[in-house]
């Protein structure tokens, strides 16, 4: 079984132990290590087992996806199809469970956030429809502009399928931006070519130029677009300059709607959604305060966005958020311009600023 049996049932994953997991992470940086123990681990509490367990259904769900591509891609090959009908089926998960360090740092960061927000989206009062027309129609976001209503639908099928209810045994689509989606399937490639090798005559010889080219077919076609960030970043841009309204990000964040939320911020401040996203999740609440500030919104709405976030950030009891929201007035002028301008650094620079500190207000 896995370390850790996912929260909605069972799952096949055998032969998965703590022990193997965390001694495949000897030679891991140690930060990274941390994260990975972390989801593949024992967790310490049930708010961050739950997360630990949302991060392992995404990661899980999208891998098996990715290896059923994979398999299908090679099925026409008669040696490849007959070596891989002897294989475990699944078995990408299972083995990632042994090795976790085969997962790169900014793949696993991807997933960490896919889990915080499908919490989120899962959380009662969250707007969740299925795209249906009449669901559509009373959007308050609506417009008529045909364009709007398509990626309303699209948004709203993209956060039903984040927040759907499963389990590690259940594919889920892999609507992760290229790159990611890139270091997903070159996992799934190596350890099937590890798997498949001794079955065919010149082993990896032969297994790795057909699983190669096989990936490099899948990944041609990889639509980045699908995941719930990019479509409401359609969203906001369908909706043009009405965005400038600092009524609708009031709007957003009152209906609990995240990811409208950052995009209508992230456009404001030509910055990337996602970024926003993870700061939204794990930056300082002082800094969070100060970014509210920034864009105009009041402190009803900031108390609003600590609601939202609560199912990812545990730290956010009823105790602390009135505590946060009885000081959003106070903090230095300058505090939502320093936020910004990091906010506005490039990926690689954030990273060296969240090592260092330099969210935490001055």
């Amino acid at each position: 079984m896995s370390v850790h049996p996912p929260p909605y049932g069972p799952t096949p994953v055998d032969g998965c132990s703590a022990a193997a997991g965390v001694q495949s992470l000897a030679t891991v940086p140690a930060a990274h290590a941390v994260e990975l123990a972390y989801i593949f681990g024992p967790s310490l509490d049930c708010r961050s087992e739950m997360l630990a367990a949302e991060a392992r259904r995404h990661i899980a769900g999208c891998l098996l996806s990715v290896e059923t591509a994979l398999r299908l891609a090679v099925a026409s090959d008669q040696p490849m199809a007959a070596a891989m009908a002897h294989l475990p089926d699944p078995l990408c998960w299972p083995a990632l469970c042994i090795r976790p360090g085969l997962i790169g740092p900014s793949l696993l960061r991807h997933m960490q956030l896919r889990a915080a927000v499908s919490l989120i989206l899962r959380q009662p009062g969250v707007p969740i429809s299925d795209g249906a027309p009449d669901a559509i129609a009373s959007d308050p976001f609506h417009h008529g502009d045909d364009g709007v209503i398509e990626a309303l639908a699209l948004l709203a099928i993209a956060e039903g399928r984040w927040a759907a209810r499963g389990g590690e045994d259940q594919p889920m689509r892999a609507d992760l931006p290229a790159e990611y989606f890139a270091d997903l399937l070159w996992t799934a490639v190596a350890i099937l070519a590890h798997a498949i090798a001794p079955a065919l005559p010149g082993g990896v010889a032969t297994a790795l130029p057909v699983l190669t080219d096989a990936g490099r077919s899948i990944l041609a076609r990889h639509d980045e677009s699908a995941g719930p960030l990019a479509s409401a970043d359609r969203l906001v841009s369908r909706l043009g300059a009405g965005t400038d309204d600092a009524g609708l990000v009031a709007q957003a964040i009152g209906q609990r709607r995240l990811l409208l939320f950052a995009a209508l911020i992230s456009r404001r401040l030509r910055v990337g959604s996602e970024a926003t996203v993870e700061l939204l999740l794990t930056a300082p609440i002082a800094s969070l305060a100060a970014l509210c500030k920034a864009v105009g919104a009041s402190g009803v709405e900031f108390r609003h966005l600590l609601l939202t976030l609560r199912p990812a950030r545990p730290a956010l009891t009823d105790a602390a958020i009135l505590t946060h929201a009885d000081g959003f007035p106070d903090g230095e002028q300058d505090d939502g311009a320093r936020v910004i301008a990091m906010l506005s650094a490039p990926p690689k620079l954030r990273a060296k600023i969240d090592q260092i500190g330099l969210w935490a207000p001055r």
